[in-house]
């Protein structure tokens, strides 16, 4: 079962995804951000935790049984379209490992999920760390995406500003310690980081797509889980805090004018 939704849609999908999901099914969440498997998968200090910003009564966990993931990173770029529709951007690289958690039926279903990847002509990449991939994609994640929601400018123009680059690297660097505390070690700089970024070229992030469109904003699971693993690992994180205060009271201005 191939999960491609936003990841605050997951809570209200869960009953209608839990008629799909038996003893056996392999669930492949494609969704950005810390997801709700996450400290099953990462053990350390989040052994046996349950993050209230991503699944904040445990009916994911529930639905979804964090022993039936495969895990998944996409890095690919897309825009949505009129409803039904996405417009495929640059990349094509989705990377598949099996997490610490996973069950006797990841472990033999993995590389039958990994073929089908392949044949449809997507890039394949295996990990045995996938843990380390999530942390990794949300690294750039956590700051391009609310900031530029913030801000309306593309990412290019918050890596020329300044001033933005540095709200982004101290981010980065808090993150990083965080990431240190469950014991992944990203092995670049937020710089390094970032020229994978710039790579991309003027792009809209995907939060800014949303804001721009009137939908709900994805800040939980990007912003808000790692400043809720700060606090159990310990952490202080200033930087990191302040970008999720913002960009929440921008999420709930966006959520009321929906109301109206």
């Amino acid at each position: 079962l191939v999960i491609a939704l936003k990841a605050h849609a997951l809570a209200d999908a869960a009953a209608t995804l839990a008629p799909l999901v038996g003893p056996r099914t392999i669930l492949v969440p494609a969704i950005n951000g810390v997801p709700w498997w996450y400290p099953d998968a990462v053990g350390g200090p989040l052994a046996g935790r349950r993050l209230a910003s991503v699944d904040p009564d445990g009916a994911l966990a529930r639905v979804l049984p964090p022993s039936q993931v495969l895990g998944c990173v996409l890095h690919m770029a897309s825009s949505q379209g009129v409803p039904g529709t996405v417009h495929k951007g640059a990349g094509r690289l989705v990377i598949l490992g099996r997490p610490a958690c996973a069950g006797d039926a990841v472990q033999a279903g993995e590389a039958r999920v990994a073929r089908l990847v392949a044949d449809a002509g997507l890039e394949l990449q295996r990990t045995e760390r996938i843990v380390d991939e999530v942390w990794m994609k949300l690294w750039g994640n956590m700051t391009m995406n609310p900031i530029s929601a913030l801000t309306h400018a593309t990412c290019d123009l918050i890596l020329d500003d300044q001033l933005t680059q540095r709200l982004t690297y101290e981010v980065m660097r808090e993150a990083a310690r965080i990431g240190a505390a469950l014991g992944i070690d990203l092995g670049m700089s937020p710089e390094q980081r970032s020229a994978i970024t710039r790579k991309l070229g003027r792009f809209k992030s995907s939060m800014l797509q949303d804001l721009e469109a009137g939908r709900t904003l994805e800040v939980e699971a990007l912003v808000g889980a790692p400043y809720e693993i700060a606090g159990l690992v310990g952490l202080d994180a200033p930087w990191l805090g302040m970008l999720y205060g913002l960009v929440r009271q921008l999420a709930a201005d966006v959520a009321a004018k929906a109301r109206r």
